[in-house]
């Protein structure tokens, strides 16, 4: 892509490229926020799932 416009008819492209950056970089926080809200919320529950098993003695060996 770089070959291109260094090597073409000047910046006819570069536009199309910045769009694509900034594009792809919005989708990536869109994910990201996505994301941890999704997991976050399965940690939080895996983790008092897990505590309550302490708390009340079930699990282990017996």
């Amino acid at each position: 892509m770089l070959y291109y416009h260094f090597a073409g008819g000047g910046c006819s492209g570069m536009w199309g490229w910045c769009f694509n950056a900034v594009f792809n970089a919005s989708l990536l926080a869109l994910f990201v926020d996505f994301h941890g809200k999704s997991y976050a919320a399965a940690a939080k529950k895996r983790k008092a799932s897990a505590a309550e098993k302490i708390g009340s003695g079930g699990g282990g060996w017996r």
